[in-house]
């Protein structure tokens, strides 16, 4: 197997943080935020914290099969599909709903990445609380449970967390998140709790985001999330070569 080199490391990083990256100064603010936590971890036992971090694409000593490479492979297949369609958007093949369709796959695509990733991010929470972790039992955890575990933490998550649409995301799990070309807006359901004389009753809602507020805010949200773990991760790869670690740091300023 062929070992990456720091100078590999270090161009991923800064295709990361390109100047087009949408979102650009909330990712950096989020990196910083999870490199301060993965610092953390690595003070108090460093050999597992590479090992959580690196789970993802090599899975566990004791189960390699808790490896998500395939999930972040298929997102950014489907993303460069997408890119490739919209720089196509004057050609007389192009199609709004088609369009809307593939960024909304793009954001569920991302959503399951950083589910995957919301795993490996309560085992960290754990080593920094002093508690036992068990990632082959929270890597089958619904994304609401790991979620309310990170939001009841005495450490910080929130900036990572808030990146995450559970709304959108469960709305478009049902089919029923789609683009509405009469209205141009997006339009989704969702399952609401509501109090009628005394008795609670769900209820279906309904939603619309703009599709300002869905290419500008929630997709790349969904997208930084995912990008924010591999370059904390990569940072810590380079710790240990000064010329390219510095350089890294540098970028987030």
């Amino acid at each position: 197997m062929n070992t990456i080199t720091p100078q590999q490391l270090f161009s991923d990083y800064k295709d990361i943080l390109a100047k087009d990256t949408t979102g650009l100064v909330k990712l950096k603010v989020t990196i910083k935020k999870l490199n301060e936590l993965f610092k953390r971890a690595e003070e108090k036992n460093s050999e597992k914290l590479y090992k959580i971090v690196a789970s993802p694409i090599i899975g566990l000593d004791d189960n390699k099969e808790i490896s998500d490479k395939e999930a972040f492979d298929t997102f950014v297949s489907h993303r460069q599909r997408t890119t490739e369609y919209l720089a196509n958007k004057d050609g007389v093949m192009f199609d709004k709903l088609t369009l809307a369709d593939m960024l909304i796959k793009d954001f569920t695509n991302a959503f399951e990445l950083d589910k995957k990733l919301l795993v490996r991010l309560v085992a960290i929470d754990r080593m920094l609380n002093d508690k036992v972790d068990n990632m082959n039992d929270l890597y089958f955890q619904p994304a609401g449970r790991l979620i309310t575990e990170l939001n009841q933490s005495v450490n910080d998550w929130n900036f990572w967390v808030t990146l995450l649409d559970r709304r959108i995301r469960n709305s478009a799990s049902h089919l029923d998140f789609y683009y509405d070309e009469k209205t141009s807006q997006f339009k989704g359901k969702e399952t609401i709790t509501v109090t009628n004389h005394g008795h609670k009753l769900k209820r279906i809602n309904c939603f619309l985001i703009s599709p300002k507020k869905f290419l500008n805010e929630i997709l790349p949200n969904a997208i930084n999330a995912a990008q924010s773990f591999w370059a904390a991760g990569i940072l810590l790869c380079l710790e240990p070569h000064s010329e390219y670690y510095d350089q890294a740091l540098e970028m987030l300023n």
